[in-house]
């Protein structure tokens, strides 16, 4: 008997084409992203990064966004990360980006957002990520805890950060990491007594559905 597997996969590939052209589903995928993170003062790689990628796309209309891919990893002690390429099938929409919008985050650090132009009509570059090794600095933050509470308020927003605590498919469970440390510093902020909306594990969306993220997070907030 005939080897079946080539032609079931081409089947396979041919059923997801369909889709695609009938607007009910396509493939999507996105590569390995590779970079490296300095102190801004030494140079030297800093380890502990919290290196967070969100690929989003658009909504029909284009005036909404959903995710697409969340990721997160940490530096090596050289200050080196790698985000596993990926793929998956999602619903036929146009893809906002065609690379991952990423944050860089480590307590006590400035951080930073690398974003990808939306439309041809902004100034720049696109970011690809997995054609060159970026290597972004990190500055040492020295100002005052509101200061610092708005740098973060701001990024969050920047990466989409309220689609993936809210959204309907648990992906904060996702993006440990990313979603402990701002409950750690909303703590801490608490107790300085100084007023903000930073974002705290107890008010993640769907837990019904996803789980008590306390309890699913236990082992990030117990260092």
């Amino acid at each position: 008997m005939a080897n079946r597997k080539p032609l079931m996969q081409v089947g396979l590939l041919i059923s997801m084409l369909l889709m695609c052209l009938l607007q009910t589903a396509c493939v999507r995928f996105g590569k390995e992203v590779q970079g490296r993170i300095v102190d801004s003062e030494t140079g030297e790689g800093l380890s502990g990064v919290i290196v967070m990628a969100n690929w989003m796309l658009s909504t029909l209309s284009g005036h909404g966004r959903t995710n697409l891919h969340v990721a997160e990893t940490v530096t090596d002690e050289k200050g080196e990360y790698s985000l596993p390429k990926w793929i998956g099938v999602h619903a036929s929409r146009p893809a906002r980006y065609s690379q991952p919008n990423i944050l860089f985050l480590l307590d006590g650090y400035h951080p930073v957002v690398m974003q990808n132009k939306i439309d041809t009509d902004q100034e720049g570059e696109d970011l690809l990520f997995e054609e060159k090794k970026q290597t972004v600095a990190l500055k040492k933050f020295r100002e005052s805890n509101k200061r610092y509470i708005a740098e973060l308020e701001h990024v969050w927003g920047s990466v989409a950060l309220d689609y993936i605590a809210y959204g309907y498919d648990c992906e904060w469970k996702n993006v440990p990491l990313t979603m402990t440390t701002y409950h750690k510093i909303s703590l801490r902020m608490d107790k300085l007594q100084i007023p903000h909306s930073l974002e705290r594990l107890q008010r993640l969306g769907k837990q019904k559905k996803c789980g008590n993220a306390v309890e699913y997070f236990k082992g990030y907030l117990d260092d």
